[in-house]
């Protein structure tokens, strides 16, 4: 099991700078704390596990949250689902070695999507769903219209990742489309056409350096 626990910069961070976010991960720390007989005239430390469980429901919750998000709601909450899961896979993946990468964001040429995704992936970027970041590669290989783009950290624990910044999956702007569809079975079997295509060492089990689907 991943832990999430630490200082507040760790919440912080978590939290991708959204003070509400930090906010409800803190006071969800709390609770569990409390439940477990935490009184406030006898203070003690939270526990790993009290700050662990809090991150999970926080995300989780978050994640639920995301399909109110109009008028893409139900798209990017697929997206996320299966782009997470596609994380989760290849970070749970038994056969991995130690000097895999860990993936948590992807990259993608941005102005070879169609009009309906890049509005999805726009609308994403507003609501702090995605953060849009300058590629990470260097920047005279890399052509401008390439961009990285991170799942809100918050989503994190739901999908047992890292929230830190690790090594990223570079994805065609046509797997991106079709994980943007909003059509549920056509988005899942895009994420499981890409990890068929890695191999075994990095693959891992859906549903139940960089990767690239080029």
């Amino acid at each position: 099991m991943l832990r999430i626990a630490g200082t507040l910069s760790v919440k912080y961070s978590l939290s991708s700078g959204i003070i509400r976010y930090f906010l409800e991960l803190c006071e969800k720390a709390f609770d569990f704390a409390i439940m477990n007989g935490f009184d406030w005239s006898d203070i003690r430390p939270i526990t790993p596990r009290e700050q662990t469980r809090a991150a999970r429901y926080v995300s989780r919750y978050k994640i639920n949250n995301i399909i109110q998000y109009e008028p893409y709601g139900r798209e990017l909450r697929l997206f996320v689902q299966n782009f997470g899961e596609i994380c989760s896979s290849i970070h749970n993946n038994p056969n991995s070695t130690l000097g895999e990468p860990e993936p948590n964001h992807f990259s993608t040429d941005y102005f070879k999507l169609d009009s309906a995704s890049n509005k999805i992936l726009l609308a994403g970027v507003y609501w702090a769903i995605l953060q849009e970041r300058e590629s990470s590669k260097d920047k005279d290989s890399m052509p401008v219209e390439f961009y990285d783009y991170h799942l809100n950290h918050i989503y994190c624990p739901y999908f047992g990742i890292s929230y830190r910044k690790k090594h990223k999956i570079e994805l065609s702007s046509t797997l991106v489309m079709d994980l943007l569809s909003g059509d549920d079975q056509k988005a899942k079997q895009a994420a499981i056409s890409f990890l068929n295509k890695l191999k075994p060492s990095q693959q891992g089990s859906l549903f139940g350096g960089e990767y690239s689907d080029d």
